[in-house]
């Protein structure tokens, strides 16, 4: 697992959903975000349900995002890019979002 702090851009914002085998949804919010330096660098990443944070498309925030991976019995292997505490520099306030343990994705019905 990696853990990666910095201020990114919020790029894009959607609400997504998969269908899963058993015929009903996986839904998840997917933010596309932007970190500015020299040569910019764009991760899309999953939003953790515990992050409380709604973002808007434009601001600037300061994040915490987890990087792990796991690999199926197939020998594939998933990766997880996963946005779990925010704070919005943007506004000129500190909203922290509740802090969120370290998760094992491996169990998500959809794992990505």
């Amino acid at each position: 697992m990696l853990k990666i702090s910095g201020k990114f851009v919020a790029k894009k914002v959607e609400e997504k959903s998969v269908k899963k085998r058993d015929g009903g949804t996986f839904d998840f919010k997917e933010v596309t975000l932007e970190y500015v330096a020299k040569k910019p660098t764009t991760i899309v990443a999953r939003v953790s349900d515990k992050v409380v944070e709604e973002f808007v498309e434009g601001s600037k925030y300061e994040l915490d995002i987890v990087i792990t991976s796991w690999e199926s019995d197939t020998g594939k292997i998933w990766n997880n890019f996963v946005v779990m505490d925010v704070i919005d520099v943007e506004h000129g306030t500190v909203q922290k979002t509740q802090s969120a343990p370290v998760i094992d994705y491996a169990d998500d019905d959809i794992p990505f």
